[in-house]
């Protein structure tokens, strides 16, 4: 069987095989009827049958989002709402496409009690996970947006070291799939 890995973005990908050239069909552009939306996305003129979507994300992370009006650095400022969620590229582009329908399998290295509540965030959404374990911990990011100033502030930390090895091991089991 042919596989073609078709790059999304320098974290994501899918697994995507071609038709037999017997199933194609010719697209017409007269008519909405005769056109594969999924060929004209992926910009090709083959009609593509896809198998599973695998978004990567190698450094995920629980992005805290706090609303503060008018912030003052240097001062006290008071938070006017908090929410947290799974983030990360891979992550974002697994939620984007379960919210227009489509299944895909989070694929990423977990690490400490943050990546356990990743995990329980995407099983949550009922994305699957495909994992391997590191030690150390998951990054939690901090984002601050000021609706008055018409501002947001990132303040990202850093994630776990992660050997040659465990690279190894993640791409060996995404590779499996």
């Amino acid at each position: 069987m042919d596989v073609i890995m078709a790059i999304t973005d320098v974290t994501t990908f899918s697994q995507i095989t071609p038709k037999p050239a017997a199933k194609r069909k010719t697209m017409k552009r007269k008519t909405d009827e005769n056109i594969n939306p999924g060929a004209m996305l992926w910009g090709c003129s083959a009609f593509w049958e896809k198998k599973m979507i695998y978004t990567v994300t190698l450094n995920p992370a629980i992005d805290k989002t706090v609303v503060i009006e008018n912030l003052h650095t240097g001062a006290v400022n008071r938070v006017g709402s908090v929410r947290e969620d799974a983030g990360g590229k891979g992550i974002n582009v697994s939620k984007c496409l379960k919210n227009l329908g489509e299944k895909s399998v989070a694929a990423m290295i977990l690490a400490g009690g943050t990546g356990k509540r990743l995990e329980e965030m995407l099983e949550k959404l009922q994305i699957p996970v495909l994992s391997v374990w590191t030690e150390g911990e998951n990054r939690t990011n901090l984002k601050i947006i000021d609706p008055v100033r018409k501002a947001n502030t990132d303040i990202n930390e850093p994630g776990p070291v992660v050997s040659a090895a465990l690279l190894k091991e993640f791409k060996e089991k995404l590779g499996s799939r």
